[in-house]
């Protein structure tokens, strides 16, 4: 999820609606005799995705730049903040460029699936290693130090039209499974998607079915990450 400081003492938090529940009674668990309220706030707020967001004018809202080197950004609003008049980006473009850029979301089909390192995000610098404790820090920390990672989010676009949903698990043509992080369809009905897989030329593993009878696997090819994975 995305954090923004919204006012001072205050904090927005942006995930997928479906996962809000959940993320609210985990965090509750954690306020002990802080003085914190926790509320949904999604019902006061809507979300536009900006492609070129320096070029868009004077716009109503809070402005989320997304990625590094990226040029688009959120636009969050409040309900009685006039909609943006420049163009938006759809959810599913949005969801593409994502996958171009390699960065995961987590939904409810994916959520305690991967730890962090499978979903690439030591690679975005997106996990501290020196800051003080917090929930699966020891898992993190050990896979940093002390191990190699042997499945990583990767990136494909299938031989033939297929349709492919975060959680979605299935094989490559090589004998890798796969667990799908995000997809999107193609206009020629192909699917371009992110998935957490063996690297290439890794060993089997009983993950990937080395003890298992054969099956067919998808036709897949693999694209470039716009970020290099550790060796």
């Amino acid at each position: 999820m995305w954090l923004l400081a919204d006012a001072p003492g205050e904090l927005l938090a942006l995930l997928p609606r479906e996962l809000a529940p959940t993320i609210e009674a985990h965090l509750r668990r954690y306020v002990l005799r802080a003085k914190v309220t926790i509320s949904d706030e999604s019902a006061q707020h809507r979300i536009w995705g900006l492609s070129a967001p320096q070029g868009a004018g004077a716009l109503s809202g809070r402005r989320i730049g997304y990625a590094r080197g990226q040029r688009r950004a959120l636009l969050l609003q409040r309900l009685d903040e006039p909609p943006p008049s420049s163009a938006t980006l759809s959810r599913e473009h949005w969801r593409a460029l994502d996958i171009a850029a390699g960065l995961p979301q987590v939904y409810g089909a994916t959520s305690g699936q991967f730890v962090a390192q499978m979903l690439n995000l030591d690679c975005v610098e997106a996990i501290s290693f020196s800051k003080g404790c917090y929930t699966g820090q020891e898992v993190i920390a050990r896979a940093h130090y002390r191990g190699r990672i042997k499945r990583r989010m990767q990136r494909f676009v299938s031989g033939a039209p297929l349709r492919l949903a975060a959680g979605d698990a299935g094989r490559l043509e090589d004998g890798r499974s796969f667990r799908v992080v995000e997809a999107t369809a193609l206009s020629d009905g192909r699917c371009e998607f992110l998935a957490v897989a063996a690297l290439p030329g890794a060993a089997p593993g009983a993950e990937d079915g080395a003890q298992a009878a054969p099956s067919p696997g998808i036709a897949a090819s693999a694209l470039p990450l716009p970020y290099a994975l550790p060796d």
